[in-house]
């Protein structure tokens, strides 16, 4: 609105002069708390300027959602029962997946109207990942790696959902009895640069990847239930 009716000074729309004074503006909030948060905004940019220029790149990284601690009065709060942190501002982060490093943040404000079309995940990876080098591996989460599919010129991993749309059979969860795996058991299917994976653990687990190869297979120790390591 500010852009709108443009004034030769802000603090005119909070004037005691009605010629000047804009309610629909004014009736929001008082003039203070307004300069307080217009000057805090910039500094989100300078963060995520000053931590990706004062480190070196790593090769692996991951994206995923974390939470601020937050129990003020405030239309951006989330609720996420699932976090240590129940209750406050829900960040989504770009860091070193080996020591944890932050080199890029945002703030959720919500879907908003200018959404992307392929959705919310596309729109986080593609704003979080603009600058990245082409042969880092990122990892995400089920909810962002419904970008997988549009984020092919770097390499990628992450779990999904099984009841994503076009998905090949094999990670579907009702399968044909020839079909099902034994436990410790995987199978994959590529469709250049993607391969999809589902392994059979203590149930079933399925990728997307643009970094493996579908033949590629090791042997990892897992500690199980009574502490011994299989």
């Amino acid at each position: 609105m500010m852009g709108l009716t443009p004034l030769p000074d802000m603090e005119l729309y909070w004037s005691n002069d009605p010629f000047y004074n804009n309610s629909e503006i004014s009736r929001i909030m008082p003039v203070k708390r307004f300069k307080k948060i217009t000057e805090n905004l910039p500094m989100i940019m300078e963060l995520n300027n000053v931590f990706q220029q004062e480190t070196v790149y790593s090769s692996t990284q991951s994206i995923d959602e974390c939470m601020v601690k937050f129990k003020g009065r405030s239309s951006l709060k989330q609720y996420m029962l699932k976090k240590s942190i129940k209750c406050g501002f829900k960040v989504w982060a770009r860091c070193d997946s080996k020591t944890g490093y932050l080199y890029q943040f945002e703030v959720y404000t919500g879907k908003g109207a200018n959404m992307e079309d392929e959705g919310l995940g596309y729109n986080v990876v593609s704003k979080l990942c603009a600058d990245l080098p082409e042969d880092t591996l990122l990892a995400f989460d089920i909810f962002l790696q419904a970008a997988i599919c549009w984020m092919t010129y770097f390499f990628s991993v992450g779990t999904v959902r099984t009841n994503r749309k076009d998905l090949p059979d094999i990670l579907m969860k009702s399968q044909p009895k020839h079909l099902k795996l034994e436990k410790n058991k995987f199978a994959a299917i590529t469709a250049k640069p993607i391969t999809a994976i589902k392994w059979l653990d203590t149930r079933d687990v399925t990728v997307l990847t643009t970094a493996h190869h579908p033949t590629d297979a090791i042997f990892v120790k897992r500690t199980q239930k009574d502490g011994i390591n299989k």
